[in-house]
């Protein structure tokens, strides 16, 4: 009976030592195919109450550092700020970006579509100022470098 505990005990931690591995693998992967610059994307994205500002907006870059900080080259109304940290999230998990006054949204890892490397932020957090306003949800960039 003890050495069945044994080998069950064995078998649990070292499939739980495999996981954890497996998952800081996975987000180190993660983490190369996100650093980088990216460009909004003014075709998937339905920028709806500023469609308007459209030339402006179009050269939005948003830019992912190995530090984990992200930056915009100018505020927008549909993000909660210009510039914070972001992390990896593991297997499964949405990946975090953090504004510098503590709002957290979600983002995916880049995905492929018609050659475009393509990175959403899912449910955005407007400007404090554009809370009631703005009904820019998903915001899709494209990757440049």
């Amino acid at each position: 009976m003890k050495k069945m505990i044994i080998i069950l005990l064995s078998l649990i931690i070292g499939y739980a030592l495999y996981w954890g591995i497996s998952n800081d693998d996975y987000k180190m992967d993660k983490k190369r195919s996100i650093v980088g610059e990216y460009k909004l994307d003014i075709y998937r994205t339905e920028l709806s109450t500023y469609k308007d500002s459209i030339d402006k907006y179009k050269h939005l870059i948003l830019t992912f550092n190995r530090d984990m900080t992200f930056s915009l080259n100018f505020p927008v109304p549909f993000m909660a700020a210009s510039h914070g940290i972001w992390e990896v999230g593991g297997m499964d998990e949405w990946c975090k970006l953090i504004y510098s006054n503590n709002i957290v949204d979600q983002f995916g890892i880049p995905y492929y579509d018609n050659g475009d490397s393509i990175l959403y932020i899912n449910s955005a957090t407007p400007h404090y100022s554009q809370r009631n306003i703005s009904e820019v949800y998903k915001i899709f960039f494209v990757k440049i470098k």
